[in-house]
């Protein structure tokens, strides 16, 4: 087998350290629990520890204690066996070190890290918080724990998760340098895997598909562009899922959702949202787009309402189009004062509801479009009345029509 390029990289840590200074031990364990007994005295000065043979938990602590007792950076387990091939809970977790001004920081002495061949599972929490460079998975690994990598902030570059992990739990949150993350899996499920990666811009999916069934997966991805595409069973997006992706700019809808979670785009980069062609009729429909760049947007018929809860903030908003029997609240878009356009795709005129115009203040400043035929029952309708230009349309603009569940014939 050709020699791992974590490998490499531990191989090259340790020739980096001055001749004098470096200390390179390696131990093979015969008898599982013993390390600690064939170290002695010598654990508290090795710079670079080569475990191999047949290990457990109790020598998994060890090795913890020669890195944040000792001055361990770099521990190979490449050839090491495990009961049950599993690491540990914990196994590598750091704690914090107190300079010299009272102040906690995290223990970043473990750098180097190169797991068994034969790995299969990686324990909850069990590299949090250490000072971790890279990481290369083994190919036979099929369960990671939750937040196994946890806030591992030097951890950067690329992580490629394997084939026979299906579920990431929080598993690199808060692994600020990471870039890119390729999951292999193809059934792979996600729950705040990638919170607050800041430096993430690419999460690669086996088809192109992510997974998402659970709170906070790419909550404050600044760095991540593009579009992201999701599954079309999926019933609903988890709250927090996008939100604060300041560079998103475009996703497409499920077929099957119904609702959006409470800020599963809120202060988002997005500018466009795609609808679906059709979607379940059951059930509650509600969708969350508070606080994004929108400067053109479609209340599709999907979103029910618009309203300050669920549409706030996106005071860019230039071009609104209202898809049939779609409700607007007073306020909905009080401080939208950048609105020039407002297509209402029927003739019959929608709902208003609540107190006071939906409008900014300036809405006789901005044109309504409505279809042939419709403009007196607009004329005659509270606050559409305010608009002092009405004109009827054969046909709506593209981005419209497209994007209209009403428009395309979906619905009577």
């Amino acid at each position: 087998m050709k020699t791992s390029k974590l490998f490499l990289l531990f191989i090259l840590s340790v020739l980096w350290l001055p001749l004098g200074a470096r200390v390179v031990q390696t131990y093979h364990v015969t008898e599982p629990g013993s390390l600690a007994t064939m170290m002695g005295e010598s654990w508290s000065g090795i710079d670079s520890l080569v475990v191999t043979g047949d290990i457990n938990a109790d020598d998994v602590a060890t090795m913890r204690r020669c890195v944040y007792e000792g001055v361990t950076t770099g521990v190979n387990l490449m050839d090491a066996n495990m009961p049950d091939d599993a690491l540990p809970d914990s196994a590598f977790i750091a704690g914090f070190v107190i300079d010299e001004h009272g102040k906690a920081h995290q223990d970043y002495r473990l750098q180097y890290v190169t797991l068994p061949r034969s790995l299969r599972s990686i324990g909850n929490l069990a590299f949090a918080y250490s000072g971790l460079r890279a990481i290369e998975l083994p190919l036979s690994l099929t369960a990671i724990g939750s937040r196994a990598f946890y806030a591992c902030r030097m951890l950067g570059g690329e992580v490629c998760v394997p084939e026979g992990v299906t579920s990431l739990i929080g598993t690199f949150a808060q692994c600020e340098r990471v870039q890119r993350v390729q999951v292999l899996s193809p059934e792979c499920r996600l729950a705040g895997a990638f919170a607050n990666m800041y430096s993430l811009r690419q999460v690669d999916m086996a088809g192109g598909v992510c997974n998402i069934t659970g709170d906070n997966t790419f909550y404050n991805c600044r760095r991540l562009a593009g579009e992201v595409v999701m599954p079309t069973t999926m019933p609903s997006i988890p709250s927090g899922t996008f939100m604060m992706c300041s560079s998103l700019r475009k996703v497409t809808l499920p077929e099957r959702v119904q609702m959006c979670m409470p800020n599963a785009f809120d202060y988002s980069g997005l500018e466009e949202v795609v609808w679906p062609s059709t979607m379940s009729m059951q059930g509650i429909r509600q969708f969350t787009f508070r606080h994004c760049r929108f400067k053109r947007f479609v209340a599709n018929y999907w979103m029910s309402n618009v309203t300050q809860e669920n549409f706030g903030g996106n005071y860019q908003l230039e071009q609104l189009a209202v898809d049939k029997n779609v409700r607007l609240k007073g306020g909905a878009l009080a401080r939208c004062n950048k609105l020039c356009e407002v297509y209402c795709v029927s003739d019959v005129v929608p709902a208003i509801y609540g107190e006071g115009s939906p409008f900014p203040d300036k809405a006789a400043d901005a044109v309504l479009y409505v279809p042939r035929g419709a403009k007196a029952a607009y004329e005659a309708a509270q606050y559409w009345n305010t608009f002092s230009r009405i004109e009827e349309l054969d046909e709506f603009p593209e981005w419209v029509s497209s994007n209209s569940h009403y428009l395309r014939g979906n619905m009577q």
